[in-house]
């Protein structure tokens, strides 16, 4: 195809004005004066400056719609070549120099978030959500201490196998990670479930081995505190650098089977795996239960893992569209059929798969921020409305007397159909109800909150709807904040702040 030349643009004429509209020149002598104000040798100056920028761009204009191809170009041409986003030559010419379309930027985007957490409380909690995750650092300080931890396990055990006379190199110890470290919804302030697994070790020192560990670990200068009931044996503190300082229990040892609990943790790994906002949701839930001290077994409440499984429900049952889907029912993936301990522990297990899936938008076509899914989280767990109804009429509620969470079941089911709706005796011989029922996902005969009691429940309720309260009441106060009054006109306490314990007696 013949090229075609391009047309040279004949020289423009010299000239010792500039009257383009846009420029000095343009404005009036009435309003040089009247606006203006300045020496007649200012505004010459300006004139000639704007003329001479005129003539570079108009050169520029020029070579876009292919009309001139000069010899050399300046800097200052080159810089207005490069902000038009014009290759030389210009392959695609435009008749009329206009800006670029204007792209969303990150910090576009940054803005638009920050402007949503001035108009939505549970906006602005949600952006403060990386400030409560484990870091990397911190999961790799965990981890060196489980290893130490496997380090003193092992030497205790050789030093009691050669006391007995009995060989000592056939034999492995490990202590395997299961719960929130594992299913990725641990926080700082979590616990690290451990279980102690051996080979070759002989069967006389099983009933031992608690209490060689126990005293190991005192050697070593952990503090170490005996369980008098339940599945842990013990729980392990880190060593404490100075005896003011506030140690947390991080390590609590298993010894007993914990095969279904470790599948539990692959479910609720996986169910992670389904969308970022179910993370994202975990750790904003569990950093709350915490905070208010609704998050210990010991003092009656229900363990965080609990709160996770009434995450998911809502996820599951009560968003709209789900966020989730029903691993145990899903016909996307393959599911593996495993029996655990007596249980059918049936569900789609595949991680990586899931995440591949979820990376496709294939699981979901729920499009809600992780701030608005917080909000009906804790509307539709809050018994009573609170605040502004612009929100709370649009979400529906969970009946604490009649319904179930329930993740295995795929609908809504309630106590009565469970036969969870009458009483039953404690081991202790005590009469008691089931005044919150939380479905175990292998185990559908097993409430996991049978155990707490009517107090508890009442303060765990209190709770739901002390935030529901204060998502609704919050405003936002340029200069200060989000604030909100109380009863008293008084500005109300943080959603986070530490709640005083109360006594926590048993039902009647």
């Amino acid at each position: 195809m013949a090229m075609t030349r391009l047309a040279r643009v004949p020289k423009p004429e010299q000239t010792t004005e500039w009257g383009g509209r846009g420029t000095i020149a343009y404005v009036s002598e009435a309003s040089k004066k009247e606006f203006l104000n300045l020496p007649p040798e200012i505004h010459a100056r300006l004139q000639l400056a704007s003329a001479q920028l005129d003539t570079q761009n108009s050169i520029v204009r020029r070579v876009i719609v292919g009309r001139f191809t000069p010899p050399k170009i300046s800097t200052v041409e080159k810089y207005e070549l490069a902000r038009y986003n014009v290759d030389w030559p210009s392959p695609t010419a435009e008749h009329d120099v206009l800006d670029p379309p204007r792209k969303t930027s990150r910090t576009m985007v940054a803005r638009i978030q920050y402007n949503k957490t001035k108009t939505d409380y549970m906006e602005y909690l949600w952006s403060h959500i990386p400030q409560w995750e484990m870091s990397d650092g911190q999961l790799k300080e965990r981890e060196v201490t489980r290893v130490e931890l496997v380090k003193i396990a092992a030497r205790a055990i050789r030093e009691r196998m050669a006391d007995l006379g009995l060989p000592t190199s056939d034999f492995t110890v490990a202590l395997h990670c299961f719960g929130s470290f594992c299913s990725g919804f641990a926080i700082p302030s979590s616990e690290m479930d451990l279980t102690v697994v051996t080979r070759g070790v002989p069967s006389i020192l099983d009933s031992e081995l608690p209490r060689l560990f126990k005293a190991a670990y005192i050697a070593a200068g952990f503090n170490v505190y005996t369980e008098p009931e339940g599945p842990i044996a013990f729980t392990v503190q880190e060593k404490c650098e100075d005896e003011t300082s506030e140690c947390i229990p991080l390590y609590n040892i298993h010894f007993e089977n914990v095969a279904l609990k470790m599948r539990t943790t692959t479910l609720l790994r996986c169910y992670r795996a389904c969308d970022d906002r179910v993370y994202e949701m975990g750790v904003f839930i569990k950093y709350w239960a915490h905070a208010r001290q609704i998050d210990d077994p010991k003092a009656g409440t229900l363990p965080s893992f609990n709160y996770i499984l009434m995450l998911l429900h809502y996820l599951m049952k009560v968003a709209t569209p789900p966020v989730i889907p029903n691993l145990q029912l899903s016909n996307i993936g393959m599911r593996n059929l495993e029996w655990i301990e007596g249980h059918e522990t049936f569900f789609w297990d595949n991680f990586e798969e899931i995440a591949r899936v979820a990376g496709k938008g294939v699981l979901t076509s729920n499009r809600q921020s992780a701030g608005e899914l917080l909000r009906g989280f804790f509307t539709y767990y809050s018994p009573v409305e609170s605040g502004n109804r612009r929100w709370s009429t649009r979400y529906s509620k969970f009946n604490w007397k009649n319904d179930v969470v329930s993740i295995r079941n795929p609908n809504l089911i309630s106590k009565e159909a469970k036969r969870w709706d009458y009483s039953f005796f404690n081991k202790d011989g005590t009469r008691t109800w089931n005044f919150l029922a939380i479905e175990d996902p292998f185990n559908p005969n097993n409430n996991l909150a049978k155990s707490i009691s009517k107090d508890s429940v009442f303060i765990i309720r209190r709770e739901f709807e002390r935030v529901n309260m204060i998502m609704n009441c919050a405003e936002f106060v340029p200069g200060f904040g989000w604030e909100w009054a109380n009863n008293n006109d008084e500005v109300g306490e943080d959603i986070f702040d530490d709640r005083i314990p109360a006594t926590l007696k048993p039902a009647d």
